[in-house]
């Protein structure tokens, strides 16, 4: 997935795909940022 959205972002795929490509990167890289954390701690 391109992370660079304004540029390929397809609003009539981003409908009708069962999960939003944008919204899986923030949550991926939520994810990271809590394990590198975690790590920190």
């Amino acid at each position: 997935y391109d992370v660079n959205t304004n540029t390929n972002y397809n609003p009539d795929v981003e409908r009708i795909a069962p999960k939003s490509g944008p919204g899986e990167i923030a949550r991926y890289l939520q994810r990271i940022e809590a394990d590198i954390y975690a790590l920190a701690r």
